[in-house]
């Protein structure tokens, strides 16, 4: 199901929850700041996003979204197999949320969509892949990777990757319930936004190497970081504002490159397109990624 690579990305992750199980785990750092101060204290301007025509979405999500999602996580349990079981649950006039589950090679993948039925349009989907039981043995708790998050450029800013978390994670809670085992959500991120966010949705650091690059990124130290917007390279071509990389490994990259011993203010200039040249997996391998968890622990089944 996954090339060599991502295999080994995912022991990582499982390597790194494993030591995290040490950690205090009421890591209390909540951002208090919000994404535009991080972007001004490290002087990043989001690029003129004018030709993006915006969809303003009045999007009511159900009161009762939650026993929705048991309710269709509870039926395709029944079904489940190699191939995706599929349930739609209406959220609005003409939009709906998709969620799958498939078992394959010993693993579960959980999917959502939210799709404007209407325009015929996907306006969020969330990838989660459980990661290989085998790796995680002994443990009283399932690891899942939350490898692909995305909200088409037209509908972001209205908080819908948020809404889509949350129903990712009640999923994962009522499957947490049903098993009673410990559901543990890990996933990577090296842009701001999906850094800031996360963490206010209850997210902390995989690993004590994790909570100090989070440490390092609230403490702003500016001279350490650059951010940028990495644009629709590979990966269906989405624009990923906010991305930050180490100062340090650009310039180490930037010599390796045959481009000279250049000093911060000269990379910054350059910017890392001459770096990378077009290598999508090197623009996003060579980012400062930061692992996060959050458990969903078993409650008891009324």
């Amino acid at each position: 199901m996954f090339n060599k690579f991502e295999s080994f990305l995912r022991k990582k992750v499982v390597k790194q929850n494993t030591q995290a199980e040490t950690l205090d785990s009421q890591f209390s750092h909540t951002p208090s700041v919000s994404l535009q101060d991080l972007y001004d204290r490290y002087g990043y301007i989001p690029e003129s996003e004018k030709r993006i025509e915006r969809v303003n979405l009045n999007i009511n999500w159900p009161e009762d979204i939650n026993s929705k999602i048991e309710n269709a996580v509870d039926r395709i349990l029944k079904r489940i197999s190699i191939a995706p079981a599929v349930e739609v649950i209406n959220i609005n006039d003409g939009v709906t949320l998709k969620l799958s589950m498939e078992e394959g090679y010993g693993k579960r993948s959980v999917k959502m969509a939210l799709v404007d039925e209407g325009a015929k349009t996907k306006i969020a989907e969330l990838d989660c892949y459980m990661i290989d039981s085998a790796d995680t043995v002994p443990s009283k708790a399932e690891y899942w990777d939350l490898g692909h998050r995305v909200v088409d450029e037209r509908y972001r800013g209205q908080g819908i990757g948020t809404k889509m978390i949350n129903a990712l994670e009640h999923s994962l809670q009522h499957l947490a319930n049903l098993d009673q085992r410990t559901q543990v959500i890990t996933l990577k991120a090296f842009q701001l936004g999906v850094l800031n966010m996360a963490l206010k949705l209850g997210y902390i650091p995989a690993s004590t190497q994790d909570r100090s690059k989070v440490q390092d990124i609230y403490s702003f130290k500016l001279d350490k970081f650059f951010v940028t917007t990495i644009h629709g390279i590979g990966n269906r071509g989405i624009r990923r504002p906010g991305v930050v990389y180490s100062m340090d490994v650009l310039r180490e990259l930037a010599f390796e490159a045959g481009l000279g011993d250049l000093s911060d203010d000269q990379v910054r200039s350059m910017g890392v397109d001459p770096i990378f040249r077009g290598n999508y997996n090197a623009y996003m391998n060579y980012a400062f990624n930061i692992q996060l968890k959050k458990e969903k622990t078993p409650r008891p089944m009324q």
